[in-house]
């Protein structure tokens, strides 16, 4: 390249730093002879400012909602003990949900519900009604 396109070259051409949210900066050298490139990126800035206030906002709420978390260790128990151990519970307990018993119980929350429906067929207990 002879010195005068260097020359051209330097003029035509600027360079932009973008910073994205602190994590990196790059440099995008933008060639004023390509106004089409030049409004891709300045979309591509107005995406990435979008985005960032998107996950700004998420965070946001993902910071402030009220989460219940809790862990619960379960027995491993066949279906006939987890029915006993249900029918004991709900002698002295008023519990009206499967994944309350479960709870209450330590138990795999499928293997309840599977006891409560045969106690159910089998008439030892009601059905909550709606």
């Amino acid at each position: 390249m002879s010195e005068e396109e260097e020359r051209v070259s330097a003029e035509t051409t600027s360079a932009a730093s973008m910073k994205i949210r602190g994590f990196s900066t790059f440099d995008i050298a933008l060639d004023h002879k390509h106004p089409e490139m030049q409004r891709r990126i300045n979309e591509l800035e107005s995406i990435i400012e979008r985005l960032s206030l998107e996950i700004n906002d998420i965070r946001n709420m993902i910071e402030t909602a009220p989460l219940r978390i809790r862990l619960i260790e379960t027995k491993e128990v066949s279906v006939v003990k987890a029915k006993r151990m249900i029918m004991e519970c709900l002698k002295t307990n008023e519990i009206e949900y499967p994944d309350d018993i479960a709870d209450y119980l330590g138990l795999d929350l499928k293997v309840t519900v599977e006891a409560v429906e045969q106690l159910i067929k089998e008439g030892k207990i009601k059905e909550k009604e709606k």
